[in-house]
């Protein structure tokens, strides 16, 4: 893999070992994840129904994900439980990459001292969509 691209020759993602988030044992860390996440900051938008029922979509930034779930930060408060649709694209800016639909179930929202939400969510549906060609 070239260093100073994300990408591997097949083209497929690949990661530095410092964006993933590996919390084990060892390190200290009480983890109780069963997947490891990726913490890399992919464009992610987020739309569905807030906790006064108005419906919202809004660019928010996405911590980490895992093949279970996300944590991202946007202003919008949910309640739990609650269906979100957020749709991330596998991008580092340079070069294209695919663009995932998540349909996520709310696990938990918590306010952030910057007055954001921090919202947990579990991956219940995905799929993948073919790029728009001009």
């Amino acid at each position: 893999m070239d260093s100073r691209s994300p990408f591997t020759l097949s083209g497929e993602l690949g990661l530095r070992r410092d964006e993933i988030d590996d919390s084990g044992p060892e390190s200290g860390k009480a983890e109780r994840r069963l997947k490891p996440r990726v913490k890399y900051p992919f464009p992610t938008r987020a739309y569905g129904t807030d906790a006064q029922g108005q419906p919202f979509d809004v660019d928010c930034t996405l911590d980490n994900i895992s093949s279970r779930g996300l944590y991202v930060r946007m202003s919008p408060r949910v309640t739990s439980g609650v269906n979100l649709n957020v749709i991330v694209k596998f991008a580092d800016g340079t070069r294209p990459g695919a663009t995932a639909v998540l349909f996520c179930e709310v696990l938990r929202d918590e306010i952030q001292a910057d007055g954001q939400h921090g919202i947990a969510m579990a991956i219940r549906k995905h799929h993948f969509v073919e790029p728009v060609t001009a």
